[in-house]
């Protein structure tokens, strides 16, 4: 399965706001760039926060614990 590559980072660059995280969290990405998303926000940190905890769910645990 595929626990074989967990060791394997997946990183996403375009795309990535509140709506699309836990879609591509599901889909086996674990690193996300999420720029025009948080440059835009009213409140980057809110946003940011958001979604971590939204990539989080999907992964059970915090997604950025040294962020």
């Amino acid at each position: 399965g595929m626990d074989r590559f967990q060791a394997i980072d997946i990183a996403i660059d375009g795309g990535i706001d509140l709506k699309t995280v836990e879609t591509v969290a599901a889909a086996g990405a674990n690193a996300f760039v999420a720029g025009n998303s948080l440059y835009t926000a009213q409140d980057m940190t809110r946003d940011a926060a958001l979604l971590r905890a939204r990539a989080g769910e999907v992964f059970g645990r915090d997604a950025f614990p040294s962020i």
